[in-house]
Formats: C-alpha cells, sequence, structure tokens
C-alpha cells in the first residue's frame, strides 16, 4: 500500500524547507532575502513534524500487521516525537530509519521500499 498524499505533502514540505534554509544564509549580511531564510525554517520545522505525527497516526491505525506491537510502539513515539520540540525530528527520522532497515531483512527480496509501511 503506497503512502497516504498528507505523508508525502508534509514530507515534500519539509524537504522544502531544508533546501530553501541551505540556499539562503540567513545571516545579518543577507538582509534582503532573511526572510526566504525563515520561510524555509518555518517549513521544515512544521512540514517534519506534521510527517513524523500522520507517520505515527498511520501506523497506530494498521492492526492488521505481524509487526503489531513494533508499528504501535513507533507509532506512539512517532507522534510523541512530532509534537515535541525543535530538533525532535532529527531522532524521529533516525527512529523511523532504524524501524526501515531493521524490517528490510524481514522482507522477502521480492518487495519494493513501498511496502515497509504495510
Amino acid at each position: 500500500m503506497p503512502l497516504p498524499v498528507p505523508i508525502i505533502t508534509h514530507a515534500i514540505t519539509q524537504a522544502l524547507g531544508m533546501a530553501l534554509i541551505a540556499v539562503v544564509n540567513g545571516g545579518a549580511q543577507n538582509n534582503s532575502l532573511g526572510w526566504v531564510h525563515l520561510l524555509g525554517a518555518f517549513l521544515a520545522f512544521f512540514g517534519g513534524h506534521l510527517t513524523a505525527i500522520r507517520i505515527g497516526i498511520s501506523l497506530l491505525r494498521r492492526r492488521r500487521n505481524r509487526l503489531m506491537r513494533r508499528s504501535s510502539l513507533t507509532g506512539v513515539l512517532s507522534v510523541v516525537i512530532g509534537i515535541l520540540g525543535m530538533y525532535s525530528i532529527v531522532v524521529w527520522e533516525l527512529l523511523f530509519g532504524t524501524v526501515l532497515l531493521s524490517r528490510l531483512s524481514q522482507l522477502p527480496l521480492s518487495k519494493t521500499a513501498t511496502t515497509l509501511l504495510d
């Protein structure tokens, strides 16, 4: 089952924000484009946290998964991390990446990466 559109939209929003932060310096010497850096920070912050929250809710709703306990725990942690402070998105990315990599070894080679969230 593919990822829901809201999750993809939030992830793209975060990626766009991160790109804006990287391209436009937010320092005092860049007075004319400082607002672009701030917009990028806003998009990255809210896009990242909303992605974590939406994926957590998605994992909590999927009860047919044979790894239900791990998915539920990851879902709860994802929602909590998404609600918490500024750099918690980095913790969420590491946590979720670890879960996905641990599930790769449990899938047959014919499965694609998009089926990891099923």
